[in-house]
C-alpha cells in the first residue's frame, strides 16, 4: 500500500504512466537494504528522536516523494487545497496517499507547510516504528502512526510540540483518518478531529464521502421522502449536458464554468445577441461569472431576471435532495456541505440523488437536511 502513499497530485493520465516507474523503484528498494538518510530538515528532528543514532532509515523513493508532495501542497490555496483532498475521497484514494492527504488537511486549515518526513525503524523495536509527519510554522508537528496499518490495527494521528503529544485521535480503519468509519462518524475523521481542536470556529470541513453520509443519514434518522417529479424537455437537455461535462472533466475547481457550459449547451439561455460572446452576456446582466456563490445571489435577487434568461425559478430547499428534479441548478454558499470556503459550489441535479459541473457526486441528504438555509435550488419554469 505505502508503495503509492504520497503521490496524487498526478493527474490520472500521469500517475497510471508513473505506477509503472514506482514498481520498479520499490523493487530496487526491496533488493538492497534501506538507505541510511541524514535529515537536516526540521521534521527529520523528530524522527531522530524516536530512532538510535545511526539507524534512521527510510527510502529514497518515500523521502523524495514527500519532498514533492510537500512542495506541490504549499503552493496551493486554502480553497484548493480542500478541494483536491475531497477529490482524493470521492475517489478512495485516501488509504494510498496518506502522506498527501496528511499535507492537504494542514494547508486547507490555512497552515503554513513547512516540512515533512517519513520515517522507518525496519526493526520495530521503536514506538512507533513506521509513521509519516509534517511540521507547520508556529511550532507544531502532525504524525501519522502507521505501525498497526498494515495489521488491521488502524491509524493514529498526534499533534506534538517540542518532544510533547499534545492531541491524539485514532480510528480503527484507514479511512477513518480523514473521513468518516462505522466507529468514528464525523465527516472528517481523526484529522478533522484535531485540526478542529486547533482551528476553532475557524475550522473549514472537507466534503465527505457518500459513506459517511450513509453514517450520518442513521445517527440522524434523516430518510429519502421520495424520487423526483419528471422534468420537462429544457431541463432534461440541461441535465444532459451537464452529466456529459462531468464525465468528460472529472476534475475539481471548475463547477461553475462548466454548470454554465451545460446551460449555454442546452439553448435555453435568451436574450443574448447575435455573434455576442458569452463573457460580454453575463457582463451585461451584471452576472459575475468567476465565483460559482454568485449564481445563486444573482437569481434571489434577480428572480424576474432569472426566469427570463435561463427559464429558472427558485423553490425552497428540501430537505432530502434525491426530490430535486434533472435539470435544476444547485448552488451552495461558501464552505457549505464542505465545499469551497471562497467560492461555495454549484451543479445541476440529474433526478437520481447526483449531480454534475466539471464532476459528477452525490447528493447528500445530512448536509440538505442539516444546511438547507445555505443552499438554493432553481428549478426549470418552461
Amino acid at each position: 500500500m505505502l508503495v503509492a502513499i504520497l503521490l496524487s497530485f498526478l493527474s490520472a493520465r500521469q500517475a497510471d504512466a508513473f505506477d509503472g516507474r514506482l514498481q520498479a523503484l520499490n523493487a530496487e528498494v526491496k533488493d538492497r537494504s534501506a538507505a541510511t538518510l541524514r535529515m537536516p530538515r526540521p521534521a527529520a528532528t523528530l524522527c531522530q528522536e524516536h530512532l538510535e543514532r545511526g539507524r534512521l532509515t527510510s527510502s529514497r523513493v518515500y523521502d523524495d516523494a514527500m519532498r514533492a508532495a510537500l512542495t506541490e501542497a504549499s503552493a496551493l490555496s486554502p480553497e484548493d487545497a480542500g478541494e483536491r483532498l475531497s477529490f482524493l475521497q470521492i475517489r478512495k484514494q485516501v488509504p494510498a496517499h496518506l502522506g498527501v492527504s496528511l499535507l492537504l488537511a494542514l494547508r486547507s486549515q490555512e497552515l503554513t507547510l513547512e516540512d515533512a518526513v517519513y520515517c522507518h525503524d525496519p526493526s520495530g523495536k521503536q514506538s512507533p516504528s513506521k509513521w509519516i509527519g509534517a511540521s507547520t510554522v508556529g511550532g507544531d508537528f502532525w504524525r501519522i502512526d502507521l505501525s498497526g496499518a498494515g495489521e488491521g490495527r488502524g491509524i493514529l494521528v498526534e499533534r506534538r510540540r517540542n518532544g510533547k503529544a499534545l492531541s491524539q485521535a485514532a480510528s480503527r480503519s484507514l479511512e477513518g483518518f480523514v473521513s468518516c468509519a462505522p466507529d468514528l462518524p464525523d465527516i472528517n475523521g481523526v484529522m478533522g478531529l484535531a485540526l478542529r481542536s486547533v482551528r476553532g470556529k475557524d475550522y473549514q470541513p472537507w466534503r465527505h464521502t457518500p459513506e459517511c453520509e450513509t453514517v450520518l443519514e442513521k445517527k440522524f434518522d434523516i430518510r429519502s421522502t421520495g424520487k423526483a417529479p419528471s422534468a420537462p424537455a429544457s431541463a432534461k437537455a440541461i441535465a444532459g449536458r451537464s452529466a456529459h461535462w462531468g464525465a468528460s472533466r472529472n476534475t475539481t475547481g471548475s463547477c461553475y464554468e462548466y454548470a454554465l457550459y451545460a446551460l449555454e449547451d442546452s439553448g435555453v439561455i435568451r436574450g443574448r445577441k447575435a455573434g455576442q460572446d458569452w463573457r460580454s452576456f453575463y457582463s451585461s446582466i451584471s452576472l459575475d461569472y468567476l465565483s460559482a456563490k454568485n449564481f445563486g445571489r444573482w437569481g434571489t435577487a434577480n428572480p424576474k431576471a432569472m426566469e427570463r434568461v435561463f427559464g429558472l425559478g427558485k423553490i425552497p430547499t428540501p430537505a432530502d435532495p434525491k426530490t430535486i428534479p434533472a435539470g435544476a441548478v444547485i448552488v451552495y454558499e461558501p464552505g457549505t456541505c464542505g465545499f469551497s470556503a471562497k467560492h461555495g459550489h454549484i451543479e445541476i441535479a440529474q433526478g437520481d440523488g447526483t449531480a454534475c459541473s466539471d464532476h459528477c457526486q452525490a447528493l447528500y441528504p445530512y448536509c440538505f437536511a442539516k444546511q438547507s438555509s445555505q443552499i438554493a435550488v432553481f428549478v426549470s419554469t418552461r
